[in-house]
């Protein structure tokens, strides 16, 4: 009964706090609907689309690994084997910029994007492919406190920083620098807790 009332509360937990982040698209809909015109708001949203399609080729899945691996592996081993994956993943990151060069032209008229967007869907699935990394060793080794915080401070630091961009004309721009900044302060935040 006990480990019944344990997996309850841990299942509520964890659907509480990924709920935060699932809500801040759904929380910034209305401010952004104001102030971004139709075309701005569509390439926003092809934007996140292209992210959310890189993000397990750039990260080849690394949070599900840990997931696999966290129990199996001993505190050193598992410290190699996420060393090894920011590696892995770091490399990708690098080796998708050389795509972007070579056909920038071609994969901004397609996505309708400049290079700093492109660059930009680079920058932000490598963040995400960290965060998620980050939120799994946590889910696993019982930091819930820490989970809640990285959750927390991405969704925050991403909805205050596209609010003041996109109120001061940054566009669809601010949209994504927004989510950026929320990203990386969060995986920051973890490597430092």
């Amino acid at each position: 009964m006990a480990k019944l009332r344990h997996l309850y509360r841990s299942s509520v937990f964890y659907t509480f706090v990924n709920t935060i982040e699932a809500l801040t698209p759904i929380a910034l809909i209305p401010f952004l609907t104001r102030f971004l015109s139709q075309h701005d708001y569509g390439l926003w949203a092809l934007f996140q689309s292209v992210v959310a399609f890189l993000i397990p080729v750039i990260s080849l899945s690394f949070k599900d690994a840990v997931r696999m691996h966290y129990l199996r592996l001993g505190p050193e081993a598992l410290r190699h084997y996420v060393n090894s994956a920011a590696y892995i993943m770091t490399l990708l990151g690098t080796l998708g910029v050389l795509p972007v060069m070579i056909f920038q032209d071609t994969l901004g008229e397609w996505l309708k994007l400049n290079p700093a967007g492109l660059f930009a869907i680079l920058g932000l699935t490598w963040c995400y492919g960290f965060f998620y990394m980050a939120l799994a060793v946590c889910q696993f080794a019982g930091e819930r406190r820490m989970f809640a915080i990285i959750q927390g401070v991405q969704s925050a630091i991403s909805i205050a920083t596209t609010v003041a961009l996109v109120m001061s004309d940054s566009g669809w721009q601010g949209c994504v620098f927004g989510r950026l900044a929320g990203v990386l302060v969060a995986v920051l935040v973890a490597a430092w807790l």
